[in-house]
């Protein structure tokens, strides 16, 4: 999982727990502040009632149902005396029996027929089409000696719209943490994404960064945080590492360089040797010595050659006909080839391309001359065959002979890596021929793939046409 969806994750949770989380205060609020505000006015009711049959001087307070004025008829109402005699009662208390007991926030839910019920006309939608609706009560138990009598007003509150209200409120509450919620999964998306660009930028150009462009830099913002702190360590680690590939690069050179004149003293001094009169079995010795040394001498070019295609990192590009380059390279081969009885087929269309002739010219002699010295033994082929597609040129170079295992195909293109250590001896192989190639490849912007299956390898040179 992308860091940027871990922190979209963490932003959407944590806005969602606190939607939540704040809809359940608000609704827990909203309950506690209605049943404190229904009992307000339940004590008033019941306070009013009192001072009716205080103010009776009889004990009594209100008989018939016709008599109770409008507020009352809302509620359930029962007013006993001390000896369990009803002295006043509201149509509702007489429709349904609600068990009212003594404690805190009693409150209960039961079915109730709709004409007990008040509601207004644009309310009566709520009620029950069965001709009763369940409602819940909060009810409470009042006592007062009036007289020297004790009586006991118990009081049950209707809470029909409120819990109306309340589903409402929840619904509406519902839905705005849903589009809440949408909202700040996009939001968190956009910032995340804000936030991690730096980031991004940072590691697009940390991948461009590679070997042969080590001089390039990260560049550093004027807010000097914990980016500034990561671009700063990163380019001094490619300072050093730029540093390291200097003096590796200018050793090769410098040493292959120094080497290079001597070897051709030796080598000249050799060859005169072996010209003179001197007995077979030390010509032959200095015959040994001298392979050797042209092997040593074709080690030390390569090595000069990848020194130069580091150190220099451009190309001298020109427009010229690649089919004609090619030819010119198998013309030159094609004595060898006769002497090898090796075959040539060739499908070459007229292609001009813009690159570096000289080194695409290296890099062709390096392929062919591969696929002249590991082909069979005799009546081997070569093929050579050119396609343009989708912008780029692909050369594929065929040739007979043993396959190549898949663990060798995936190491054929690193630094002295040989394939067949005894014959690459043989043959003077110094196992950079493929490396210089694929090097010089991918300086075009291009690349070289192999393949090796029923007894031909391939070659595939991948080339930009611009």
């Amino acid at each position: 999982m992308k860091v940027r969806t871990k922190f979209t994750l963490w932003i959407a949770s944590a806005s969602m727990f606190a939607a939540f989380f704040f809809s359940f205060f608000v609704i827990y609020e909203v309950k506690d502040e209605s049943y404190e505000l229904n009992e307000y006015d339940m004590n008033e009711i019941a306070s009013d009632i009192f001072q009716q049959v205080e103010s009776s001087g009889n004990g009594s307070y209100r008989t018939t149902g016709a008599e109770v004025p409008f507020p009352l008829r809302r509620y359930w109402l029962r007013l006993v005396n001390a000896k369990q005699q009803t002295v006043f009662e509201t149509p509702m208390a007489k429709g349904v029996e609600v068990p009212v007991n003594e404690g805190k926030k009693n409150q209960i839910t039961l079915r109730v027929p709709n004409d007990l019920l008040w509601l207004p006309s644009n309310e009566r939608k709520e009620l029950g089409a069965d001709g009763s609706s369940k409602v819940s009560f909060q009810t409470k138990i009042y006592t007062r000696q009036i007289d020297g009598e004790q009586f006991t007003l118990l009081m049950a509150k209707p809470l029909f719209l409120f819990h109306s209200e309340l589903k409402e409120l929840i619904w509406s509450l519902s839905a705005v943490i849903a589009i809440t919620v949408v909202v700040i999964f996009i939001i968190a998306v956009l910032i995340t994404g804000r936030m991690l660009k730096p980031l991004q930028d940072i590691n697009r150009m940390i991948k461009d960064i590679r070997e042969s462009s080590l001089h390039k830099r990260i560049p550093l913002k004027k807010s000097k945080d914990e980016l500034y702190e990561l671009s700063t360590s990163l380019n001094s680690m490619f300072d050093r590492l730029y540093l390291s590939f200097q003096k590796q690069r200018e050793f090769i050179g410098n040493a292959s360089h120094e080497m290079k004149s001597p070897l051709t003293v030796l080598m000249l001094g050799h060859e005169e040797l072996m010209m003179s009169d001197i007995p077979d079995s030390t010509r032959q010795a200095l015959g040994k010595q001298l392979d050797t040394m042209r092997r040593l001498k074709k080690l030390i070019r390569d090595l000069l050659s990848i020194a130069r295609l580091e150190q220099q990192d451009r190309l001298e590009r020109k427009m010229f006909s690649l089919d004609s380059l090619l030819l010119s390279i198998m013309d030159d081969y094609s004595e060898l080839m006769r002497l090898r009885d090796i075959r040539l087929e060739t499908d070459l269309p007229q292609i001009t391309v813009s690159a570096d002739q000289e080194k695409l010219n290296r890099l062709f002699i390096n392929l062919v001359d591969n696929a002249i010295k590991y082909n069979l033994s005799s009546d081997g082929f070569i093929r050579l065959r050119a396609v343009e597609r989708q912008g780029i040129v692909a050369i594929e170079f065929e040739n007979s002979g043993p396959e190549i295992s898949p663990d060798d195909l995936a190491n054929i293109f690193t630094q002295f890596y040989r394939v067949e250590k005894s014959r690459s001896l043989s043959f003077g192989g110094s196992g950079l021929g493929l490396t210089i190639a694929r090097r010089i490849a991918v300086m075009h912007g291009g690349d070289i793939l192999v393949s090796s299956k029923n007894g031909v390898t391939c070659f595939t040179v991948e080339l930009p046409l611009q």
